[in-house]
């Protein structure tokens, strides 16, 4: 589990991106609840990919508009902007900073834009 300072340099999208382009496909596990949920919701958004691969490479490739911490089992809301109405929330479980890192994706929805932009601000 990361410790405090950990916690805070990954609420930052930087460090979050980074994050999330090193670690090792064998050291990222999927939950049963986010690979349902991943099936579901791709069905309905054209922007959710229902492949883990596939996701995987779009969360590498896109940049996060905003991190939040949960204070909950080290568990982060990575926010996506996706189009200009939604946007993707990933909840991740961070269970290992360090090498080797390992990450739980646990959930994900779309969420509209403006929400976040209500809440946070423009990022």
């Amino acid at each position: 589990m990361p410790s405090d300072e950990e916690i805070h340099k990954l609420s930052n999208t930087d460090n979050m991106q980074k994050l999330l382009c090193v670690v090792k496909e064998r050291n990222i596990t999927y939950s049963k609840h986010f690979l349902l949920r991943l099936k579901l919701r791709s069905k309905h958004n054209d922007f959710i990919l229902a492949d883990t691969k596939e996701f995987k490479k779009m969360i590498i490739n896109r940049y996060p508009t905003h991190v939040e911490y949960e204070n909950e089992d080290a568990k982060f809301q990575v926010f996506y902007n996706m189009n200009e109405e939604y946007d993707l929330i990933v909840i991740l479980a961070i269970k290992h900073i360090r090498k080797p890192i390992r990450i739980n994706f646990v959930t994900l929805h779309p969420q509209a834009t403006r929400i976040r932009i209500e809440n946070y601000g423009r990022e």
